[in-house]
């Protein structure tokens, strides 16, 4: 089996930058034209408009409360390695992080959660004692190619435990 590693740090780290961008634009400032330069068009503008600032603030929470995760996954003989991780509050929480030997491996699936950009991959392993447990990986920005390319990973891995069809 040839190694399988698949990631979205790249795009996970350019999407928080947007919306770092998005938010100081919309947010910080029409606030510090409006309280700095009051009678400026600007703050006209702003002021007129201010239902404009609520929108960018309840995009902004929903961003925040839903998360920008990063994840990167490492398929090679003999292990699965997963590990997934919120781009800006990773700092103060700890990451997801998994290796499963590929006998441990019983099933996985993909639930897609409604207007979010978060999937999540559900694997359910069964220990050496016969507890079976299940570990979720939140997923961002993941393309229907990538999740075909892993749901093809994960497939082989279960036919060549003598799990799959």
């Amino acid at each position: 089996m040839k190694p399988f590693n698949l990631h979205n740090k790249d795009k996970a780290y350019i999407f928080t930058l947007l919306i770092v961008i998005y938010t100081l634009l919309t947010i910080v400032v029409p606030i510090l034209s409006i309280t700095s330069l009051p009678l400026s068009g600007i703050s006209i503008f702003f002021n007129e408009y201010n239902y404009l600032l609520l929108v960018t603030v309840f995009i902004l929470l929903y961003v925040i409360f839903t998360g920008v995760y990063a994840y990167n996954i490492k398929i090679d003989s003999y292990i699965i390695n997963v590990v997934s991780f919120r781009t800006i509050t990773s700092i103060f929480r700890k990451d997801i992080y998994m290796d499963i030997p590929h006998d441990m491996l019983k099933s996985y699936f993909f639930f897609n959660r409604s207007f979010t950009i978060n999937t999540i991959l559900m694997l359910k392993i069964e220990t050496k004692s016969e507890k079976i447990i299940i570990q979720r990986f939140t997923l961002s920005l993941l393309s229907k190619r990538d999740k075909q390319n892993i749901s093809n990973e994960l497939d082989k891995i279960l036919i060549s435990n003598g799990r799959g069809e």
